[in-house]
């Protein structure tokens, strides 16, 4: 088995990195290489195990939702357990949650570990990435997903804007990620303009990446999405004009 760190800190699609943490924990706790048919695999999918605790905010995290943790970890594990706190939308913790953690990233008891998982890295406070193993899931091909695609290919109209955006349930929590996928990939497109001396390209590139930076000032307010994608489609649809 591959040596395992203390804490790790997962950025990106919140069912991408769900099914890779499924198949990371029953490398780990399945005694039948990820049979998938075993109880441990079973309880893992369920998120029922008892070497597993899940934490999942409402909205801010408080140091009473963080109890769990510290009162687990006062018990010794056996030497041969591996025990895992998975710590979702990691980014709401604000400065006297993750100043409480920090110890127990860095150096915890025995046997303990612990997944934090964010959409994005711009809200996870320096301090608490710095004590973390990092892997973000980058994931930009268009056939896994309608608004990116839609950002990508820019050859829709108004109607179709309205339809797709309707059709999705991205939320606010969701925003920085796209956002992040759309300035990779258009980064991408401008290098490559750059070195093949493709001029329109180069243009459009660099439009999208300024709309990009100045919508990373004003992200959605919640329940708010839909209207903010709407408002960055019809900006990214201007760069054709």
């Amino acid at each position: 088995m591959n040596k395992l760190y203390p804490a790790y800190l997962f950025i990106g699609a919140e069912k991408e990195i769900n099914e890779y943490i499924d198949t990371f924990l029953k490398s780990i706790l399945c005694k039948n290489n990820k049979c998938n048919t075993c109880l441990d695999c079973k309880n893992i999918e369920k998120k029922q195990h008892a070497l597993i605790r899940f934490l999942q905010p409402e909205g801010q995290y408080t140091i009473s939702q963080l109890d769990i943790i510290f009162k687990t970890i006062i018990f010794k594990l056996n030497i041969d357990q591996d025990f895992f706190f998975i710590i979702n939308k990691a980014d709401l913790l604000n400065v006297y949650c993750a100043n409480s953690l920090l110890k127990s990233l860095e150096e915890p008891p025995q046997g303990y570990h612990f997944i934090l998982i964010s959409s994005t890295k711009d809200n996870i406070l320096p301090t608490i990435a710095s004590r973390c193993i990092i892997k973000e899931f980058r994931n930009y091909n268009s056939e896994n997903n309608i608004l990116l695609e839609s950002f990508i290919n820019l050859n829709i109209n108004n109607n179709d804007i309205i339809k797709k955006i309707e059709s999705t349930k991205i939320s606010e929590h969701e925003i920085p990620l796209l956002i992040d996928q759309l300035y990779q990939y258009w980064s991408d497109i401008l290098k490559k303009s750059e070195t093949e001396n493709i001029t329109q390209k180069l243009i459009i590139a660099n439009k999208a990446l300024n709309i990009l930076d100045h919508s990373k000032e004003y992200y959605p307010m919640p329940g708010s999405a839909k209207i903010f994608i709407r408002n960055l489609m019809l900006q990214f649809l201007s760069i054709l004009n």
